[in-house]
């Protein structure tokens, strides 16, 4: 029978064997040290320094002997010696610690933390030198980072099952493993929350609170900004609360506790006198802003003062080149200090604020020098830091234009005093060359911040607005699933329930989930669509057209369908995928190689909406044509084929093969047919006569699910070619019928906001599919669509000025009266 040595809590030997070691702490202390270490050998030189470091060599080697002789008669030739070095040979004894790994590897957990019975060699904590220590600390924290995986998991098994009570004795249990650390003492106090006992929620969160302070410890933001939350809601419960009050569009930061402990502590650092840069990544809508104005805040209520100077990247710059660094500048030469730069420093920053000379009268005229900014930059940033510590914060820094991203680049790398840079930038984007360098640069800190966990949600929706903790809970994991813990689709998606009547206030005055929102698709709030569909317009014409593809296969995809919907050849696609994946609009599944997946649900129904109506059809013909091989033999074939077919509106079934065989090879025919003109490039090799000067406008597709506006798309289409063909300056196509044919397609689409239609449109050149321009949206009431299809109409052909003929700018305010939507309805 193997021997078995116990180190979690008592430490012992199987058997009687511990009895009959002379010195049993140290020896099986030393039979655990070589045990984690096998099958490597350690030098006895190393062991003697290990264990009796305060002896003399001679002595130490002499105790080590010793105890090797005693543990040799009890392990035999499994612990192997020779005159230099020795180790425990695989299997020669269990140690109770690989079992509990083993657990937490397998995802036993209840198992695992049924087999931690106390700390990993307890009675250690006084042998040997400095070095053991510092092994027996690391082993220490390997282990408590495999019990906090497991307790977390169970904690979360109880969260998913909406059984606070389960949830509430694991988070107990964690306490009483790891009696000091915050998580534990957090999940208790949230669960409690969950559980409908606030008041004692408050006094765990009080009574932890006190604890630290005794030690001389500080909470985090995560555990105080949970007790502001949960005093919030004890006084709401005090009283009537009505839906007005329950701050549902004013939600707390959730989540980013350690985010911001990481900033505050970087802070510290910069008031002490060391500059930083700190650079805040995320996708779109994972709330970088909202957690650095909540830092500046914090910042801008401590009593020691610091200067704060904000500024952002645009897209489209409101105000030329630097636009941004004379923001900033504006606010620096105002700041206690600044006084304390040089006049020729004051003259370079002239050229950006020219308001500086009211000031200071007598500067001189700027050097003219291609680095003089810089310089001048550099010299007021130190001069006003040396009165308080600065932050220059600059969101989206990959927006702004080139030569602001290159002064902040070289001004961030030249400062030596207090001031911190602070700079966002979304994941996924285009990376300029000043993102790359400041991503990599040395010294650099990085924080990622990463999607909400269901508890956080949890939290996010407890600061919106009062649900009873089961539906809250349902609630979560609906957005959770939905959204991919993004907070602004989170936010936005709630909001849009309240706008839709799936949640609504009670008498109460707190909320209620309506019984039929189960199941439904939440519905994506324009907001969303727009977020959204201007990531995708940023996509280059493969991944665009492998996108629409991927749409129409479903949320997760086999990604050698892709081609074969899309016409696109494999090593095509290759390179698209690579696109969409650093984008982060899909990913590899989980435990499927090969498989691909859309990162959120609300990607993937996005990128399905914008598809207009026809080139939908045509690329759910493609799809059924793709699996029809397979459907005799393979059922999930079979399912996905009677699935497109559907949705591409084709009669018959697998139990009539020829019949369904033409239908297919005719909707294919189509497929090809709308992917050319769309830009597939499938008939690029035909001889088909463009027209340059031809624009074809096609109808309006309606997303708002009214089909009573059908007519709205009609009508836009109908007014951009009255306008357009007014103009005499292009030739307009009724459909493509005409030879030769529009080489120009506008196309647009119309959704659904409250009491407002928003319509978005897009120019595409015919000939090779790729998207010319993405116009702004343009919103209007529902009740008088025309005004808004009218600055559609201006803002079109503001935009084909660029490409057709710039006289037609001259025409964007000129056109006919408008006509009615009822007009069109008759």
């Amino acid at each position: 029978m193997m021997l078995v040595l116990h180190t979690l809590g008592e430490l012992r030997l199987g058997g009687d064997w511990t009895a009959k070691l002379s010195s049993p702490r140290i020896a099986l202390t030393l039979v655990a040290y070589l045990a984690r270490r096998s099958p490597r050998p350690v030098s006895r030189g190393e062991l003697a320094d290990l264990f009796w470091r305060e002896r003399d060599a001679a002595r130490a080697r002499q105790s080590l002997r010793q105890v090797l002789l005693e543990l040799k008669r009890i392990i035999g030739d499994g612990l192997v010696t020779d005159s230099d070095r020795v180790f425990l040979a695989p299997g020669a004894l269990a140690l109770d610690v690989d079992g509990f790994e083993s657990d937490v590897a397998a995802g036993r957990w209840q198992e695992a933390v049924g087999g931690w019975r106390g700390e990993f060699l307890a009675s250690a904590d006084n042998l040997g030198g400095e070095d053991f220590r510092l092994w027996l600390e690391a082993e220490r924290e390997s282990l408590h980072r495999g019990l906090r995986v497991t307790v977390r998991g169970l904690i979360e098994r109880g969260r998913a099952n909406g059984n606070w009570r389960e949830g509430i004795a694991w988070a107990q249990r964690w306490i009483e493993l790891l009696p000091l650390e915050e998580e534990g003492h957090q999940h208790l106090i949230q669960l409690t929350h969950l559980d409908g006992r606030t008041a004692e929620a408050l006094t765990l969160h009080a009574a932890f609170h006190a604890r630290l302070r005794a030690m001389d410890s500080e909470p985090t933001p995560a555990f105080l900004q949970l007790g502001t939350a949960l005093e919030r809601d004890a006084a709401g419960a005090s009283g009537r609360r009505t839906p007005s009050s329950a701050a549902l569009f004013t939600p707390d930061l959730t989540g980013r506790g350690h985010a911001l402990a990481e900033l505050e502590a970087v802070w510290r650092g910069v008031r002490a006198g060391t500059p930083a840069t700190v650079l805040v990544e995320g996708e779109a809508g994972i709330g970088k802003s909202r957690f650095c104005g909540e830092f500046l805040r914090r910042i801008a209520s401590e009593p020691l003062g610091a200067t704060i100077l904000r500024a952002r990247g645009y897209e489209s710059a409101p105000h030329g080149t630097l636009a941004a660094i004379a923001e900033l500048v504006t606010t620096l030469v105002a700041a206690p200090g600044a006084s304390g730069a040089s006049p020729a420093a004051l003259g370079e920053i002239a050229i950006l604020a020219p308001a500086i000379r009211e000031r200071f009268p007598s500067l001189p005229e700027p050097t003219g020098l291609s680095h003089g900014l810089e310089d001048a930059l550099v010299e007021l940033l130190s001069a006003v830091s040396a009165e308080a510590p600065v932050v220059l914060y600059f969101d989206d820094l990959p927006s702004a234009d080139s030569a602001t991203q290159q002064v902040l680049m070289s001004v961030s790398e030249r400062i030596a005093t207090a001031v911190l840079f602070l700079v966002t930038a979304r994941t996924g984007e285009d990376r300029t060359s000043a993102y790359v360098e400041l991503a990599t640069r040395a010294g650099v800190r990085r924080l990622k911040l990463q999607p909400l966990t269901l508890g956080d949600i949890e939290v996010l929706l407890g600061s919106m607005l009062e649900l009873a903790p089961s539906a809250r809970n349902h609630l979560a994991h609906r957005l959770h699933a939905e959204t991919g813990g993004n907070p602004f689709y989170i936010i936005e998606l709630t909001a849009a329930l309240v706008d839709d009547g799936l949640l609504l206030p009670t008498d109460a005055g707190a909320w209620r989930l309506e019984p039929s929102e189960t199941g439904r698709p939440i519905p994506l709030p324009a907001t969303i669509r727009e977020v959204v569909g201007r990531r995708l317009d940023r996509l280059g014409l493969d991944s665009r057209r492998a996108v629409e593809g991927a749409a129409v296969l479903g949320r997760a995809f086999d990604p050698a369908m892709v081609p074969l919907v899309v016409g696109v050849a494999p090593a095509t696609l290759a390179g698209a995928l690579e696109e969409l994946i650093a984008r982060r609009i899909v990913r590899e599944c989980t435990g499927a190689p090969g498989s691909y997946e859309f990162t959120h649900e609300i990607m993937h129904r996005v990128a399905y909406d914008l598809l207009p109506a026809p080139r939908r059809e045509a690329l759910h013909r493609a799809a059924a044509l793709a699996y029809q091989p397979r459907a005799s033999e393979d059922p999930g074939a079979a399912r996905a084929f009677a699935y497109h077919q559907a949705q591409a509106g084709l009669s018959g079934g697998l139990g009539r093969p020829r019949s369904t065989r033409r239908q297919i090879l005719l909707g294919a025919l189509a497929a090809v047919v709308a992917l050319a003109v769309v830009g597939a490039g499938l008939l690029r090799k035909q001889r088909v006569s463009w027209d340059p000067r031809r624009v074809e406008v096609a109808p309006f597709e309606n997303q708002t699910g009214d089909s009573s506006l059908d007519a709205v798309g009609r009508m836009a289409a109908d007014w951009i070619n009255l306008g357009l063909a007014q103009t005499r300056l292009v030739a307009t196509s009724g459909g493509a019928g005409h030879s030769p044919r529009a080489a120009t397609l506008v196309r647009g689409r119309f959704y659904a906001d409250g009491d407002s239609l928003r319509f978005r449109a897009e120019a595409l050149d015919a000939r090779s599919g790729q998207i010319l321009v993405v116009l702004d949206p343009v919103a209007g009431p529902r009740s008088k669509p025309m005004d808004a299809i009218e600055r559609v109409r201006q803002r079109v052909t503001a935009a084909l000025a660029t490409h057709l003929n710039p006289r037609l700018s001259d025409w964007t305010s000129a056109a006919s009266k408008p006509t009615t939507l009822e007009a069109y309805q008759e």
